[in-house]
């Protein structure tokens, strides 16, 4: 069984242990005794090494050996990793991502932001289409 148990504090659950004879909460940030209960069961079960930063430093260290232009992936990864490394891969979520997409718009140099998709095609000189 866990050192920790589930306390109600300030109208709130929390994962409560006592190291050194002083109490350690972390809020589970929900007022339900149910899901305070799943909370800590989810929380004491991931395991270090689960987030998508450590997932990706693995995936990497692969395609750097397998794939053709790795340098490629490394430097997409360089741009998510902020905002995506220190999540487990559950909790990335539609709303995560469409979070991360009005970022990277926002931080864009307004040509960008303002381009079309895509521009339309033109057969190269000298080839018809």
């Amino acid at each position: 069984m866990s050192e920790y148990r589930v306390q109600l504090r300030r109208g709130v659950y929390h994962a409560v242990r006592t190291v050194n004879g002083q109490t350690v909460p972390v809020s589970l940030r929900t007022t339900d005794l149910g899901e305070a209960k799943r909370r800590l069961i989810d929380w004491l079960a991931v395991k270090p090494g689960d987030t998508v930063a450590d997932l990706i430093a693995v995936y990497l260290a692969d395609k750097d050996q397998t794939a053709i232009r790795a340098n490629d992936l490394h430097w997409s990864w360089k741009q998510a990793k902020d905002h995506f490394g220190h999540l487990r891969p559950d909790q990335i979520t539609r709303n995560v991502c469409r979070d991360y997409t009005a970022a990277r718009t926002a931080a864009a140099p307004s040509s960008v932001a303002e381009a079309p998709a895509s521009a339309p095609w033109k057969p190269p000189i000298g080839v018809r289409a």
